[in-house]
């Protein structure tokens, strides 16, 4: 009985390391696709053919990371290595969902020459016409339309394709003023529109973050002081605090901390704003960070503390000036970072 036990927990330990390892392999072609990689990519599939239905932890395929990229080569090799376009991820999209969401139409148009279907709805009821509107890629809106896509569609929400793009008008418009450090129309804008302090866009992005992510203190104040959510989540899970601390200087962190935001929030990547500072290499924010009780031990999704992507990010980024990986590095050890 014994021996058949311990068989037993010997086959379960190398199936556990066989699923791990192709979950590593999966990670690696999503890096790949991610980079525009797409030959390196080919090549890791080729190995490892049942990459091509394999799917991450929120149910998207390969096709679904390839979706956005308009790499029409590679998205045929994907299909023709038996690549679903109707997969569907955890959310309901299909890779016609995500490429509705890109600046061209090339990949939409590829997706529709293989069948999938113009009308299909993810579970908030939105079409690729949804997020082609929700993205402001017009586009791909225009040639969806021209191909037939219905316009009366209605979301979870009771919004129209058309009813959709003209809700993000508005936050659509702060971002592209804060894009371009506008900040006075910026502020006219919310004060005209007191509700638009709160509002999200496509990314889950709210007024806040944008101040925050271009470093603008000043304005930061104006919309904590006109009621803006200071742990507000975008849909990376990023607080208005992750946001800051990517800047190069720790003012607008420093305001945000002096007004309750949670300086050990972490991202849906188990990712801090101490982990983010740590990975531009933002010696002066990690310093702050730490100086105000940042958790320096955390570790994200992966087992990863600060110190440990500091490291990893310093091997990549030997000549970055705008990068001091090693005052970053020093600054954790000197604090007891593991």
């Amino acid at each position: 009985m014994r021996n058949y036990f311990f068989v037993f927990m010997v086959l379960i330990f190398f199936m556990l390391n066989s699923i791990a390892a192709y979950a590593d392999k999966m990670q690696t072609a999503i890096d790949m696709i991610e980079k525009n990689n797409s030959s390196q990519a080919m090549a890791l599939i080729n190995k490892a053919p049942k990459l091509i239905k394999s799917q991450d932890e929120e149910g998207k395929t390969l096709l679904h990371y390839a979706a956005k990229k308009n790499d029409i080569n590679f998205l045929q090799f994907l299909v023709q290595k038996g690549a679903s376009v109707e997969a569907k991820d955890s959310h309901g999209r299909t890779p016609l969902h995500y490429a509705s969401m890109s600046e061209s139409y090339a990949a939409v148009e590829f997706f529709l020459s293989r069948g999938a279907d113009i009308n299909a709805v993810d579970n908030e009821g939105m079409t690729p016409l949804h997020y082609a509107a929700l993205f402001n890629r017009k586009e791909c809106y225009d040639f969806l339309a021209s191909k037939g896509a219905k316009k009366d569609i209605k979301d979870r929400k009771g919004r129209t394709p058309i009813a959709l793009e003209q809700e993000m008008a508005p936050i659509n418009k702060l971002r592209d003023l804060a894009g371009r450090a506008r900040w006075e129309p910026f502020v006219a804008m919310i004060n005209k529109n007191p509700k638009l302090v709160n509002a999200k866009d496509q990314y889950g992005c709210t007024p806040l973050h944008y101040a925050a992510g271009w470093g603008h203190s000043d304005t930061e104040q104006f919309l904590v002081q006109k009621g803006a959510n200071i742990n507000a989540r975008d849909s990376e899970g990023a607080t208005p605090l992750h946001h800051a601390v990517s800047c190069e200087q720790p003012e607008g962190a420093k305001y945000l901390i002096s007004q309750g935001a949670n300086i050990n929030a972490v991202d849906n990547n188990g990712q801090t704003p101490l982990h983010y500072a740590s990975y531009l290499g933002r010696s002066a924010n990690v310093e702050f960070l730490i100086s105000k009780g940042a958790d320096i031990n955390a570790k994200d999704k992966k087992g990863r503390t600060p110190l440990a992507i500091t490291k990893e990010m310093a091997k990549k980024n030997k000549s970055n000036p705008q990068r001091n990986y090693e005052k970053t590095i020093n600054a954790l050890l000197k604090n007891g970072a593991k």
